[in-house]
């Protein structure tokens, strides 16, 4: 059985906003590598609560959990 996929750490270069860091807990597979590729291109929602962009549920700002699905 493969161990789900998860990030242990992100960062962004300090001198190039455009190169993203993953830290993962293992090798993706080519699918995954697709996948993550997608995201980081994909433009993040923005927060109907605080009105800032956010990739992830709860809001990374602000904590809320009920940012609609459909915002992504």
């Amino acid at each position: 059985m493969v161990d789900q996929l998860r990030a242990n750490g992100i960062g962004r270069d300090p001198e190039n906003d455009r190169v993203v860091f993953l830290s993962l807990n293992r090798a993706p597979g080519d699918d995954e590598v697709r996948a993550i590729h997608g995201a980081i291109q994909r433009p993040p929602a923005t927060c109907p609560f605080c009105k800032r962009p956010t990739y992830v549920l709860p809001c990374s700002h602000c904590g809320e959990p009920d940012v609609p699905d459909d915002q992504f």
